[in-house]
């Protein structure tokens, strides 16, 4: 695989024409043969671009031929020119919008209400929210595949790498099971380096065959929402256009002397595979499609099962949920530590 926009870390870009010079122009990291480098950490507000150079105050005659007001759009991924350009920009690996600025005097609390006062955008080296690698193969998803979890083996010489995907029902599934794959929650612990890749956690993996990758070694591919940025902010997003460790059949967690220390999705494997076993008949469903379809998505089920760990949810499937019982329907919940945590979707 190789990047198709190989520009890894949060920063924004504009292509437009300023002073005769054609883009693209980067604000909070260099450009270097293609690769974006030296990545601002911290946090800028309403940036902008003079005709001429100063060491302290700019010169009172000095023009201004691109103004980017972080108040408008927080939020989309757009830096809007007010100047007489519009060289508008592009902010790239989803930095974090609608901070505290300059404007800030804690009158307001939404900053919806008041953007002006949330016009700070905080880069981070580390952002990341698409790798950009090009597409490799596709795989065409059969009408007659029964729903449930997939996986996609990919293999290089000895190395492998199993990505999974999830198969929706087919409209008006005769299924009476339904089992909601906690996929916001797989999310939000995505690629969560824990610092506990000890000897002991090192033999197990080997031990048992299992993924031999850990986001402990690796911190090119993003962290979790648990993680820290190397400023000590913390992570307000979670990408799947990356690879997630995690969130692969097998992944330990811990060496845990009383049990697997597998957690979430391979941890819901298991309970997959019993029903399978058991000769149960069900289907699979995400958060993510809970959220975009609502109740309608489950309503003609005796029962819904919750996986081990349903922590996170939104607004959308916690109302989905509620409604489903209202009308009748069975609620098996098989975790812990669930509905604890509401999340929003960015819509980038």
């Amino acid at each position: 695989q190789r990047p198709a926009n190989p520009t890894a870390d949060g920063y924004v870009e504009s292509d437009a024409l300023v002073t005769g010079i054609k883009g693209p122009t980067n604000l909070a990291a260099g450009l270097e043969a293609g690769t974006s480098e030296g990545h601002f950490n911290g946090r800028m507000e309403h940036p902008c671009l003079l005709d001429s150079s100063f060491d302290q105050a700019p010169p009172k005659n000095a023009k201004v031929l691109a103004f980017w007001d972080t108040s408008l759009g927080i939020a989309t991924q757009i830096m809007t020119d007010i100047g007489p350009k519009a060289a508008h920009g592009r902010l790239v690996n989803v930095p974090t919008r609608a901070l505290r600025g300059s404007a800030w005097r804690g009158a307001h609390m939404n900053w919806a209400e008041a953007p002006q006062d949330y016009a700070a955008v905080h880069f981070h080296e580390d952002d990341l929210y698409d790798c950009g690698w090009e597409t490799s193969t596709t795989i065409k998803i059969e009408p007659d595949w029964p729903s449930g979890v997939y996986l996609v083996e990919l293999t290089s010489g000895e190395a492998i790498d199993r990505v999974p995907f999830y198969v929706l029902p087919p409209k008006n599934s005769a299924k009476r099971i339904c089992f909601l794959a906690s996929s916001f929650t797989y999310q939000a612990y995505a690629n969560f380096a824990r610092r506990n890749l000890d000897a002991d956690l090192r033999g197990r993996m080997a031990a048992w065959d299992v993924p031999q990758h850990n986001p402990d070694d690796y911190d090119i591919y993003g962290f979790s929402m648990y993680n820290l940025h190397p400023d000590g902010s913390g992570h307000h997003f979670s990408s799947r256009l990356r690879p997630v460790m995690t969130m692969r059949p097998g992944f330990l967690t811990f060496c845990d002397k009383n049990g697997s220390g597998i957690r979430h999705f391979p941890a819901d494997t298991h309970l997959l595979w019993w029903l399978e076993n058991q000769g149960y008949d069900f289907d699979v469903v995400t958060d993510e499609d809970l959220d975009d379809q609502g109740v309608a998505l489950i309503k003609g089920y005796d029962v819904l099962l919750t996986g081990s760990h349903p922590e996170y949810h939104s607004t959308g499937t916690m109302d989905a949920l509620l409604d489903y019982q209202k009308q009748g329907g069975n609620f098996c919940y098989l975790g812990g530590n669930g509905f604890y945590w509401r999340v929003e979707r960015n819509e980038t």
